[in-house]
């Protein structure tokens, strides 16, 4: 199988980062997901309900809490008929009084004039290879500075690695700009008593390289066209939607699946 690759999303980088297997049964082979954890439902939902908040504040159209819930059910219901959700300690209804909390506290987040909403972007990052992406969130404050967000929805509050992460993926999205822009990240933590917390973040303190993240994406095309994947366990297994393929032995011509037994 050939592989070429033209064009690369942070998302898709960091996701061959974290597990290349999971990249790629998913990416290359297309392998059916078995399952989707919660948390990953929850975090697509709220993203959905955010995007609709902050549409609404860009055309000025009224928007009530009770249509932000309703949009999170929906999207939720999608994703569950589409494949079962995998639930760790939380049931739905309580992941949702969470999100529901969450949804009233962003609706008075003072961000700014909103000019832009999940906009797309495309550059050149080599002459082989295009930067593609989404900027969650664009906003001009009170000194008509423009400011590129990114929302998260965190079970803690951010660490200094947590904030490095978001702010290589802002980076590169600046990059796409005629002007420059503060880069900012929007946690919304899924404590006991939820919080939002805001943050601008600083390449520069964050040791963020704009050069080597080129390289690191370069690398990661080679890796692909190349054909590299393994198994990387961790954390990630949890959740994941090809834990059957990977855990799938294959003796006397069958697939024997081993399934970890609940205490």
């Amino acid at each position: 199988m050939k592989i070429e690759v033209q064009s690369l999303s942070t998302s898709t980088v960091n996701s061959f980062l974290i597990c290349p297997e999971q990249f790629w049964l998913d990416k290359i082979e297309k392998e059916p997901k078995c399952q989707q954890s919660a948390n990953l439902v929850n975090g697509v939902a709220m993203h959905a309900a955010a995007e609709s908040w902050f549409r609404s504040r860009q055309y000025k159209v009224p928007m009530t809490l009770e249509t932000l819930v309703r949009v999170y059910r929906i999207t939720w219901d999608q994703l569950e008929s589409v494949r079962p959700v995998v639930y760790d300690g939380k049931s739905r209804e309580e992941i949702e009084a969470n999100a529901v909390m969450l949804l009233e506290l962003l609706m008075k987040e003072d961000v700014g004039e909103v000019v832009g909403v999940e906009v797309p972007v495309k550059y050149r990052l080599s002459s082989d290879l295009d930067f593609i992406g989404r900027i969650d969130l664009v906003t001009r404050d009170s000194d008509d500075q423009l400011v590129l967000w990114d929302l998260k929805t965190t079970a803690r509050r951010y660490s200094d690695d947590d904030f490095r992460k978001v702010c290589e993926q802002l980076v590169l999205y600046r990059g796409a700009l005629a002007e420059p822009a503060h880069i900012k990240v929007m946690t919304l933590v899924k404590t006991k008593a939820p919080v939002i917390e805001s943050h601008r973040l600083v390449p520069s303190y964050l040791n963020v390289n704009e050069a080597e993240l080129v390289e690191r994406f370069r690398m990661v095309k080679r890796s692909i066209e190349v054909g590299v994947h393994f198994k990387n366990r961790g954390w990630q297994c949890n959740g994941c939607g090809f834990i059957h393929v990977c855990n799938a032995d294959r003796r006397n011509n069958e697939i024997e699946l081993h399934f970890r037994r609940a205490a």
